[in-house]
């Protein structure tokens, strides 16, 4: 690992003429905001609303310039509709840990770790349910259309949340998620606001389990 220069943490991405990426990233900082509506396929919640988001800062550069290394945090909050059979459903989660990104030919992979707090109520519990130090993992490979600002980039990502605490295992959730980023916005060569769509399908554990789909906009901000 080395740490860059602190006048230019990284430099901007370069290509050869193959292009493969040689050198650097512009993507020292990224935030990343996701709301909109759930539903459920199966189980007592039926629709609801969600939104999320995520920070990262990787200061670090390793593989000359190919890969990225820094902190990551992540937060969300679901808010599900009473169904016939259970009270309005409200979920809140938030972690904390590192985060790494390496670069390929036309293309991106991010994964992140995380630890914190996943805190539900609802669904028939008689009071709120608390887990500190859930271990949450979420990556997603993405590929970029370089110089156009129109549909430029296409993401899939993975995520899953695993509770460390043997008695609260059923509060396990994963989640499959499918990002179209749809028009990317230059301030100048090093910031970049970028909107878009996301897609996501899951499974919660929680109770009986039921799987649930969420759609909504999506923004990301980098520097």
């Amino acid at each position: 690992l080395v740490f860059p220069e602190s006048t230019k943490l990284v430099q901007p991405a370069k290509e050869n003429g193959n292009g493969n990426v040689i050198s650097g990233s512009s993507d020292i900082f990224d935030a990343i905001g996701n709301a909109g509506y759930y539903w459920t396929a199966d189980g007592p919640d039926g629709y609801g609303s969600y939104i999320n988001g995520r920070l990262r800062y990787r200061p670090l550069s390793f593989l000359e310039g190919k890969g990225l290394l820094g902190i990551s945090a992540y937060g969300s909050a679901v808010n599900g509709e009473a169904g016939k059979n259970s009270d309005p459903y409200h979920k809140r989660a938030w972690t904390v840990g590192p985060t790494a990104k390496m670069y390929f030919k036309g293309a991106d992979l991010t994964a992140d770790l995380g630890f914190g707090q996943v805190n539900e109520f609802g669904r028939g519990y008689d009071e709120a349910r608390t887990v500190f130090s859930p271990f949450m993992w979420y990556s997603n490979y993405g590929r970029r259309l370089e110089g156009k600002p129109w549909l430029a980039k296409t993401e899939v990502g993975l995520g899953m949340v695993i509770p460390l605490s043997s008695g609260e295992r059923d509060m396990r959730t994963g989640q499959l998620f499918f990002n179209q980023w749809i028009y990317d916005k230059k301030f100048n060569k090093d910031v970049m606001l970028s909107t878009g769509l996301q897609a996501g399908l899951g499974y919660d554990k929680g109770g009986k389990g039921y799987n649930f789909y969420q759609l909504g906009p999506a923004v990301s901000l980098q520097y």
